[in-house]
């Protein structure tokens, strides 16, 4: 998954083993200002939340193995 702001450059890259919850999960503590991703609550503060955007980039099926998430995770990073 990939945050961004349409203000700024950094975008946030995660992973989450249950996508159905995360968004709100993320703006409800970004909201808050208790998010723990130090950069990430800057920004939202700073630039208001309306102007980011929440996209799955790629959901890996099948890959129930925390470690093969983990692995397949790093290798899509690297590219």
């Amino acid at each position: 998954m990939v945050l961004r702001s349409l203000q700024i450059y950094p975008i946030w890259v995660g992973s989450t083993p249950d996508l159905s919850k995360i968004q709100n999960q993320l703006w409800f503590t970004l909201r808050l200002g208790s998010h723990p991703h130090r950069s990430l609550q800057d920004a939202w503060t700073a630039h208001e939340g309306d102007t980011f955007s929440f996209e799955v980039i790629e959901e890996l099926k099948g890959k129930d193995n925390a470690y093969i998430r983990s692995a397949t995770l790093k290798e899509l990073l690297a590219k």
